[in-house]
């Protein structure tokens, strides 16, 4: 049997993922989003952060990273799933605990680069201890 996606609006017209996005900004404060036609994108913490996707039928929580697209010349933001839940599956007293496991999750992936010390993600390294800058300038590695 096929059945269409369902989509709730309450009494002021407001979609049912709207008020679990309004949720989750409140307990992500200084958080930016970005509403489309069937999602709302939230961004909080920058690098070391986490992305959320909220749609009426699930809840995508997503490590921010980068990738070299073909004919490009430098990295292109994107995202990378880390867990998704559809909504019958989320109790509004657990939003709090996944937020802060895909936060902590996503801290767990920056290690310190042996050269220059910093505290580098995956996506920005060449091995798990040097960073792609350290990696050119210290180890000839070309790009």
């Amino acid at each position: 049997m096929h059945t269409e996606p369902q989509h709730h609006s309450t009494a002021s017209g407001i979609e049912t993922f709207e008020v679990q996005a309004g949720r989750i900004l409140v307990l992500l404060p200084g958080a930016k989003f970005v509403r489309t036609q069937d999602a709302i994108q939230i961004e909080y913490g920058g690098e070391e952060g986490i992305v959320v996707i909220v749609t009426s039928e699930t809840l995508e929580l997503r490590h921010p990273t980068i990738e070299w697209a073909q004919g490009s010349y430098g990295p292109v933001p994107s995202t990378r799933l880390w867990k998704r839940v559809t909504w019958d599956k989320v109790k509004e007293e657990d939003l709090p605990g996944l937020l802060r496991s895909a936060q902590k999750a996503r801290k767990r992936q920056f290690h310190k680069c042996r050269y220059c010390g910093e505290r580098i993600p995956p996506e920005r390294r060449i091995r798990k201890d040097v960073c792609h800058g350290c990696g050119a300038r210290d180890e000839g590695v070309v790009f």
